[in-house]
């Protein structure tokens, strides 16, 4: 009973020590920090700090980019949106199914091809240029098979990622259903001018006024989105630093479209597994974001199986599923490029009301969700590495 109460104690006394690490992490971390601000420079020097403490070397992968997409896409998407929604729903009144049909399909095309050229304007655009870095974090002379990867930019909205979701739906299912009611109008003009017409073009414009309200800021300290994911990162970088098959990998530039990882992924060497964090809440389930895009694809059933594993044995809710629609994480330009990628989080609905928000501060966050996400992914990794020879 003594050595019982001996292990308990210990355990306990661990289990405290990783909490008052993490939120000394979050609490040095969750600061604005876009890319390119003063905050973010102060955010890098903590990062490097603390990893070369640990005995890492960082390398550092340039990279440059227009912001402009990352800031205005958005914002420039639901303005066509909206645009085109209200003049079909005039067309509609004046009695031309034709009409609207022609002008919604024009504006969903424009969107598209807003979205489809996102990565060459990135690229390419020569306003708003920024130059950055990626960090691939390792142990000198490391065969990493494994990274796990973070984001340390932030980024402010007027709309919380809840908000910025309700609008993509309103945007999109208004657009949609407007379109097919004007295909009956085409047969028959008073379609045009029913109720179900009226509040689809209703919901189509305010979902795209509301996305012209998501340009970017730098008010939003980042504490879950994405303090959390770089606290969690640190502290596997603790339990994994005698491990030569572990790296770890920092970008730069999520939160302006995913800039850093698209610059990376193309170039990064092969590797079985990458494992990214994002949005670690203290509640809720953790979920597994695998799958992207339609049709779906993406999937990397060996990582999700062994963080669904791990998240059995430590009896940890864990779901499986797809990138919700609306949000960009990234993982999803690794897995484009074909190597083995997922995300993790953490939370709840409510979770998604303070992300981007100046709400998303520290004092919401006790370091339990930081704690648990780096034991289950320390011990998926166990479970990669398979069992340990006799």
């Amino acid at each position: 009973m003594r050595l019982r109460a001996g292990r308990a104690g210990e355990e306990a006394g661990v289990a405290l020590t990783e909490r008052a690490e993490a939120a000394a992490a979050l609490s040095a971390l969750a600061r604005p920090r876009l890319t390119g601000s003063a905050g973010a420079a102060r955010v890098a020097q903590e990062l490097r700090g603390r990893l070369e403490a640990l005995g890492y070397a960082i390398q550092e992968i340039p990279f440059e980019f227009s912001t402009w997409p990352g800031r205005w896409g958005v914002p420039a998407g639901g303005m066509v949106l909206a645009i085109a929604t209200a003049l079909a729903a005039l067309f509609l009144r004046r009695g031309s199914g034709g009409g609207a049909a022609v002008t919604l399909v024009a504006g969903g095309a424009a969107v598209l091809g807003m979205l489809r050229a996102a990565r060459a304007a990135m690229a390419r655009l020569p306003w708003g240029r920024a130059r950055s870095s990626n960090w691939l974090v390792h142990r000198p002379g490391a065969r990493p098979r494994y990274i796990v990867m973070a984001h340390r930019d932030s980024k402010s909205q007027p709309l919380p990622t809840l908000g910025r979701m309700v609008a993509v739906a309103l945007a999109a299912g208004g657009w949609a259903l407007t379109l097919g009611l004007s295909g009956l109008a085409a047969l028959d003009p008073r379609w045009g001018t029913s109720a179900a017409a009226t509040a689809a073009a209703g919901a189509g414009i305010v979902g795209g006024a509301l996305l012209m309200l998501c340009g970017v800021g730098n008010r939003s300290p980042g504490a879950l989105d994405n303090a959390s994911g770089l606290a969690a990162l640190l502290a596997l970088a603790r339990s994994e630093r005698d491990r030569s098959d572990v790296a770890f990998v920092i970008t730069d530039g999520e939160e302006l479209g995913l800039a850093g990882a698209e610059a990376l992924a193309p170039h990064l060497p092969p590797v079985d597994g990458i494992i990214n964090l994002d949005g670690l809440d203290d509640g809720g389930p953790f979920r597994i974001a695998e799958s992207y895009g339609w049709p779906p694809r993406g999937k990397a059933p060996r990582l999700a199986a062994a963080l669904l594993d791990a998240a059995e044995e430590l009896g940890l809710p864990i779901e499986r599923g797809g990138v919700p629609a609306g949000i960009l994480v990234d993982h999803i330009p690794f897995a484009r490029a074909g190597r083995p990628a997922v995300t993790l989080m953490r939370g709840t609905f409510r979770s998604l009301l303070r992300v981007h928000r100046p709400a998303d501060t520290v004092s919401r966050l006790t370091g339990d969700g930081v704690v648990t996400a780096a034991r289950l992914v320390s011990a998926a990794l166990a479970r990669l590495r398979g069992p340990a020879p006799p």
